[in-house]
């Protein structure tokens, strides 16, 4: 399956199987492949794309205000837990990265990046990046 079509299919599949409980704390944007039509024809040195992925839009905090969510302890330990267990239970390795699972403006994590599913066992000292000032007292609950 190509990487697109991954992204499409997981957007639709963690939908259905994050429990509504979850979903509130969290939050996947839908995503869409579209063909690429064939006319207008790229230059002769461009290779054209076959599909395009759209994925709807959300409201996510800067790079800056994400890193500093994530060093919010407050903020973090409240939920933390579940996404843990969302992200063990479906094989997530890409959302123990930082960059791929911002905050949003309404307090929740998006799952943004959902390239890779059900791949276990999960590199979960990955998760140390997210704590920087503190991460064997987040850590020490897994």
């Amino acid at each position: 399956m190509c990487t697109l079509s991954i992204c499409a299919f997981l957007s639709m599949y963690l939908f259905s199987t994050i429990p509504s409980s979850q979903m509130k704390a969290h939050t996947v944007p839908h995503k869409w492949i579209y063909p690429v039509p064939e006319t207008p024809a790229p230059d002769v040195e461009e290779k054209q794309a076959k599909f395009v992925l759209v994925a709807e839009a959300i409201s996510l905090l800067s790079e800056e205000e994400n890193r500093l969510a994530w060093q919010d302890s407050s903020r973090v330990m409240k939920i933390l837990r579940m996404h843990y267990k969302l992200i063990h239970n479906l094989g997530l390795r890409d959302c123990l990265k930082i960059d791929n699972v911002p905050w949003t403006t309404d307090g929740r994590i998006a799952l943004i990046d959902t390239q890779s599913w059900h791949v276990w066992p999960l590199p979960v000292r990955q998760m140390e990046k997210f704590f920087p000032h503190n991460p064997p007292d987040i850590l020490h609950m897994w």
